[in-house]
């Protein structure tokens, strides 16, 4: 959590446009510091601006984030710094696949969405994803998923699914962003397997 707050704090530091200056971006750990000593709610008085990207899953008016904060005391805006695009895709594979693998809901949104048709053909394939969000996504969609890694990062989440099946010789493929982190394809790679990696969204 901390470490996601000084990155928020890096990339805001050289916006200089109006809107910007009209915030205040706290962080935890100085929080008690500038609290006023009359004051009963955490965060009473401070207005903090979210640049996280909200997710379809969650609320419109306020995500779970957003109602801890409002909950302390705080006055939230949420204003996000990038977007996920979705690419229209004219795609149908032309292997037999064994794995689709997806690293975020990002991806199963844009991949169930962009390449519609293209799912049927893959029903044979089985599903492996990172993190139970992802699951879950997938799930909702009526998809059956073999493999969740409990590793967020791309080679981590690689590594474990190598040591959980034998992944030599197998054709998966990866729908992931345009800024998607190479190292899984790398490890998959590593260990045998053929990847081919499918951009199903941007991030910009």
């Amino acid at each position: 959590m901390r470490r996601h707050y000084f990155y928020y704090r890096k990339i805001l530091k050289d916006f200089r446009t109006p809107i910007c200056r009209r915030f205040t971006l706290v962080f935890p750990p100085f929080v008690p510091f500038a609290m006023p000593p009359d004051v009963n709610s955490p965060l009473a008085g401070i207005h903090i601006l979210v640049t996280r990207l909200q997710s379809d899953a969650e609320p419109a008016d306020e995500t779970p984030f957003e109602a801890h904060l409002n909950a302390w005391g705080a006055h939230v805006s949420h204003v996000p710094l990038v977007e996920v695009a979705l690419i229209a895709l004219d795609w149908s594979p032309t292997n037999a696949y064994d794995w689709v693998f997806f690293t975020s809901k990002n991806a199963v949104r844009a991949f169930y969405e962009s390449a519609l048709a293209a799912c049927a053909l893959l029903k044979d394939a089985q599903i492996a994803v990172v993190g139970p969000v992802t699951a879950e996504a997938i799930s909702s969609r009526g998809g059956k998923v073999a493999f969740v890694s409990s590793r967020y990062d791309a080679q981590s989440a690689a590594r474990s699914f190598c040591e959980t099946f034998d992944v030599a010789g197998q054709m998966i493929l990866w729908p992931c962003g345009n800024l998607a982190n190479p190292q899984l394809a790398h490890t998959l790679t590593g260990a045998g397997a053929l990847v081919v990696p499918l951009t199903v969204y941007e991030t910009r």
